[in-house]
């Protein structure tokens, strides 16, 4: 069993991350008996097998003082980015098919819902921009997918991944509105709600940087 040093919490053999306080516990040694784990935790033994990593220590000790405030952090890695992984391919199998929703109306008490293959005789363009949007919405899932698996490992190069990723979507996503409205007339989709999108998702990547940056100490 492993003794977690900030709480005394008894975890697995296996376990990174203490299951009490959330600590990073993977430098500490198995408990064998207090002898020698005092031995062991403090010096390499007379063989040379084990090394103290003091940078690991030094980040498992932030990282205890710092998980009390990192509830969005946990959110993020257990799951909005697996969330956000698969909505981006459903929407990227679905844009490559073109299958996704282009417009709908009502016609004898009935809701019609015209797809974007339905519509790509008509609108010479309009199967590339899909074609694009399917790309752009599987490299975003690619991304996300790195994202977590760094951020989980405390590397700080995965909540920039994360944030350039969110700002990218932002960003394409009100780029490929207007390459629309220019295919299909701006009367046909709804630019201002687009507009509105966009500037919230940069309102939130703003506050999840300014989230990051408070806590980036705990990151190497």
């Amino acid at each position: 069993m492993k003794k977690c040093p900030y709480c005394g919490k008894e975890n697995e053999n296996d376990d990174k991350y203490c299951s009490d306080c959330g600590a990073n516990i993977s430098c500490v040694v198995v408990e064998q008996d207090d002898a020698n784990l005092n031995q062991q935790n403090n010096s390499y033994n007379a063989n040379n097998n084990y090394v103290f990593n003091q940078q690991q220590a030094y980040y498992a000790g932030r990282y205890g003082e710092f998980m009390f405030r990192m509830k969005w952090y946990k959110f993020l890695i257990y799951f909005l980015l697996f969330a956000g992984a698969v909505i981006n391919v459903i929407s990227g199998v679905m844009a490559l098919v073109g299958e996704q929703t282009l417009t709908s109306y009502v016609q004898n008490n009935q809701i019609i819902i015209v797809k974007y293959k339905d519509a790509y005789f008509q609108y010479p363009g309009l199967q590339a921009l899909s074609i694009a949007m399917g790309i752009v919405s599987l490299l975003l899932a690619g991304a996300l997918i790195f994202a977590r698996f760094k951020l989980a490992n405390m590397k700080r190069i995965g909540w920039i991944v994360y944030l350039a990723s969110d700002v990218t979507s932002a960003v394409l996503g009100l780029i490929f509105q207007l390459i629309l409205g220019g295919i299909i007339g701006f009367e046909s989709i709804s630019i201002v709600y687009s507009v509105i999108g966009f500037i919230i998702a940069l309102i939130i990547a703003y506050a999840q940087l300014v989230y990051f940056k408070n806590r980036d100490s705990i990151f190497f």
